[in-house]
């Protein structure tokens, strides 16, 4: 009869766990450690677009150049919290540098293949950027790396972007804080 109740109570132990779905507010973590709000998820998964203005700064031949900036981001996402993209930054700063006066004219900034990740897969998270660009004033354009970080509040993301790079055997380094709304 002991044998009986303890497998009577085995079983019963083995449906009630069953019961519980993975995932979602009634999930046994949901119900029993934490609150779990789906109305909190982000839904970053998928083809994203994105627009956006800031502030940038291009550093060339030791002349430091502040202006408007324009930002535009397209690419894909395969889960909420990972996305590969196609980045693009300009300063639109009224400087200008040329090879014998040391000016240059018009504008700089990069274009570049990067990947996001985000901490969490809430609305709200902070993000690290990591890329390869191509980095430039004018019409000279070398390669660089792109480091940031960004925090994303809902379809609004809040970046800053940094690069080093060199043109023409002088350094090239580039700060982009910038504000844009996504479209997943």
């Amino acid at each position: 009869m002991k044998k009986i109740v303890l497998l009577l109570l085995t079983l019963s132990g083995l449906i009630i766990a069953q019961s519980y779905p993975a995932e979602g507010p009634n999930s046994y973590q949901a119900l029993h450690k934490k609150t779990y709000n789906l109305n909190n998820l982000a839904n970053r998964k998928g083809f994203r677009l994105g627009f956006g203005i800031g502030i940038g700064s291009t550093n060339f031949d030791n002349n430091t150049d502040t202006g408007f900036a324009s930002t535009f981001q397209i690419g894909y996402a395969p889960t909420n919290q990972f996305s590969i993209n196609y980045l693009s930054n300009v300063n639109w700063s009224s400087a200008t540098y040329n090879e014998y006066t040391e000016t240059y004219d018009g504008t700089s900034g990069f274009s570049a293949l990067t990947m996001n990740y985000y901490l969490n897969r809430s609305t709200n998270s902070l993000f690290f950027t990591v890329g390869l660009a191509e980095a430039g004033i004018d019409d000279e354009y070398d390669l660089a790396g792109m480091l940031g970080i960004g925090y994303a509040a809902g379809s609004f993301e809040f970046e800053v972007n940094t690069l080093i790079g060199e043109i023409h055997n002088e350094t090239l380094s580039q700060v982009f804080i910038t504000a844009k709304y996504m479209f997943y």
